[in-house]
């Protein structure tokens, strides 16, 4: 399998363990997936030529994803299932700690109403924490420019008894600068070299989200 390659100098990059998700770096330029997302990454004018071949043109992008590049923005966007499922699944756990709190106050009981809202509590923060980034994706496919890019290293990581798909993923902004992101492919269908829709702010691109990666979807016209 082809090594990831740097963005700025176009060497093959070392993969790295950053519990709990898997990091990139290049240990020729200095570049660092990390250091993109706090700004203090390599100053770069352009990409690299051989960073920049490895991503689908502009006639093969246009051909496998007509609909991304054809919907204007602002674009409309729905839920997936799966988004759906954990918005309903919140809903009914802050309901039932709402329901909960009051029964202790009404009843004077103190330990198993206690105990249900401090569970309930509990799992109504975990499913509040992904509905969170995923909805600040929200503005990223609404309003950001969209391009094509394409997976170029894939890990799986282990979530308890289960286990989930990392991808990075290579995209140029129209500038020509080369950029990696990194997500869940929660499709389960992505591997090293498929290529990918992605949209990303114009104003830093380090702000970018794959189609795959997020629980939103466009809207059908």
């Amino acid at each position: 399998m082809t090594s990831p390659l740097c963005p700025v100098c176009g060497s093959s990059l070392g993969i790295g363990s950053s519990k709990p998700f898997p990091t990139l770096s290049c240990a020729q330029c200095g570049w660092d997936w990390g250091a993109v997302l706090r700004r203090d990454s390599p100053t770069r004018r352009g990409a690299d030529a051989a960073f920049l071949k490895q991503l689908p043109s502009g006639a093969e992008a246009q051909y496998i994803f007509p609909k991304a590049f054809q919907v204007p923005a602002p674009r409309q966007l729905v839920w997936t299932r799966r988004m759906t499922g954990a918005v309903i699944a919140l809903l009914a756990t802050a309901c039932f700690f709402a329901w909960t709190a009051m029964a202790r106050a009404s009843t004077g009981e103190t330990f198993v109403p206690a105990v249900l809202m401090v569970l309930s509590g509990w799992l109504t923060l975990m499913l509040s924490i992904p509905l969170i980034t995923q909805w600040s994706n929200r503005t990223l496919l609404c309003s950001g420019d969209v391009t094509a890019g394409r997976v170029i290293h894939e890990a799986i990581v282990p979530r308890g008894r289960q286990t989930y798909s990392v991808i990075f993923y290579a995209f140029a902004d129209a500038a020509g600068r080369g950029f990696i992101g990194r997500g869940t492919d929660y499709s389960g269908t992505l591997a090293v070299g498929a290529p990918i829709v992605v949209y990303y702010d114009a104003s830093n691109p380090a702000e970018n989200v794959a189609a795959e990666c997020t629980t939103f979807e466009l809207r059908a016209s």
